[in-house]
């Protein structure tokens, strides 16, 4: 199942997560709640390209840390980071509930990534103005930029230019541009 974000920003533009219907749009950032490293968290809707369910992933032989996976895309195969491990909550167990949030722009340099995160758990629309610093706490303090205050319950907004390195960048890169070697029958191997 694919979720496209256009049909997430049609059910915010009727209302569904709106804390204030009285505000204007300019005055609401809108974000796609989900779960990583058991803590509740977000990305602006502006960052996510779509969300996909996560089936049958397989470890990538080029993979190193928590880069492990390339998601099958019709635009090609797609390195997916886990969201969980990144946060210091160890290997995200994968469940079907797990789904991969596909990146709009993820490095400077145009590499595509995706995010696996635990759960997608709602949009939900927010008060610019209910919006301040995050706090530096936790496993990875530098992650957050913001946190939305809601209805009794505070939703850290991840910051992917401060979550993601030039480093990740390209891992990511040579993990998507990593082919099965092929080679003509009785051809030498090739020099390393």
């Amino acid at each position: 199942m694919a979720i496209g974000i256009g049909q997430l920003r049609r059910e915010t533009a009727r209302g569904r997560g709106a804390p204030g219907a009285a505000l204007a749009a300019a005055d609401l950032v809108q974000l796609v709640a989900f779960v990583a490293a058991g803590v509740e968290c977000a990305l602006p809707i502006e960052r996510v390209r779509e969300i996909l369910e996560v089936k049958g992933l397989r470890p990538h032989p080029a993979a190193t840390g928590d880069l492990r996976w390339l998601l099958p895309l019709p635009s090609g195969a797609t390195p997916l980071l886990d969201l969980g491990a990144r946060l210091g909550g160890g290997e995200t167990v994968l469940t079907r509930r797990c789904c991969a949030l596909v990146l709009e722009r993820s490095f400077p340099g145009g590499q595509p990534l995706a995010l696996l995160v635990g759960e997608v758990r709602d949009l939900v629309s927010a008060p610019r103005a209910d919006l301040a610093p995050a706090p530096r706490l936790g496993a990875a303090p530098g992650a957050f930029g913001e946190v939305a205050r809601l209805a009794g319950r505070l939703l850290p907004i991840l910051d992917l230019d401060l979550l993601l390195t030039a480093d990740d960048e390209a891992r990511a890169a040579a993990m998507a541009d990593q082919r099965p070697a092929t080679r003509a029958p009785g051809a030498p191997p090739p020099h390393p």
